[in-house]
This record gives C-alpha cells, structure tokens and sequence, in this order.
C-alpha cells in the first residue's frame, strides 16, 4: 500500500513539475511577446513623429521663403503706399510649436520676422527694427511638395520673448 502511494505521490510531484514548466514557458513566452510589440509599437511611433518632423520643417521652409518679398506684397496689399524697404527680413528659428498641424496635408505655420531698414548715410538706422508676427496656410501637394493656400498674412508685433533670429538680428 504505501508503494502505491508513493508511485501516486511521485506522479503528482511530477505533473506538478512539468505544469509548472509549461505555466512558466507560457509566462515568459507572452512576456516577452507583449515586450516585443511594446518596442514595435514605439519604434513605429517615434519613427511617424520624425516623418511629422520632415513634414513639418519642410512646411515651414516653404512658408519662410522669400520673406522679404511676401513681407512687400503684405504691405501693397494694405495699400498703404510707400511699402518700407527693409535691408533684411529674418525670420524667427524654426520650433515645433511653429507648425499647427490640421489634417495630414494642412498646416498652418505661424512665427515671427525681424525687419531691419537700410542704414542712412551716417551709419544709422533710418527706423528702428520692427517685429511683425505672420501666419502662412499650406497644403501637401499630390507630388509631396508644400504649398501656400494663401499669401502670408502679417501683424505687427513687439518682440515676442524668449525668441530667437538668425545671427542678423541686432537688438
């Protein structure tokens, strides 16, 4: 009788051994199947927030050509004869908060310019820098390439804090 039971008892031990195994195999196995698909995941995330990144630095760069220029035409526009000619207008470094973005072909890019006008004959400023905020409207063309919906609209602004111009800007 009590090699029965033990044959019994060690059945038991073993199938306790080797449900054990399998539980912990199981275990593992799904952990570090969720762990995998955690990585995956935030790859895939981190590699979709730098092609929003591009999108968006591309947008902005297409908003900020020819800032002088779109900077002329706002002030025709206003007719508001003579437009100020500007030695140079420099537009405020790209940030992230730049780029508002509305669907995943338009934007609206917003920033800052630094206009600085012509130096008279004594070396001075004929007028003192201005600052003047704008917003752009752009969508992604079919061929990839950013677009202006419309023309640039400009305000006037006081220097906005904290931010920063290319090395031209001169307080």
């Amino acid at each position: 009788m009590h090699k029965e039971r033990a044959i019994t008892l060690g059945c038991v031990f073993i199938g306790l051994s080797v449900l054990t195994q399998t539980a912990y195999t199981i275990y593992r196995d799904r952990s570090a199947a969720e762990t995998d698909q955690r990585q995956r995941q935030m790859m895939a995330l981190a590699a979709a927030d730098a092609e929003r990144l591009v999108q968006a630095k591309a947008a902005w760069r297409v908003a900020t050509r020819h800032m002088a220029a779109q900077l002329t035409l706002w002030f025709y526009s206003k007719s508001e004869p003579p437009a100020p000619s500007y030695q140079s207008v420099v537009p405020k470094v790209y940030a992230r908060s730049d780029v508002t973005w509305h669907d995943p072909k338009t934007v609206t890019v917003r920033g800052y310019v630094i206009a600085t006008p012509y130096f008279d004959a004594k070396g001075r400023l004929s007028d003192p820098q201005k600052f003047y905020s704008w917003s752009n409207e752009l969508f992604l063309g079919d061929d990839d390439v950013w677009r202006t919906a419309s023309g640039a609209v400009f305000k006037p602004a006081d220097r906005p804090q904290g931010a920063m111009f290319a090395p031209e800007d001169q307080p």
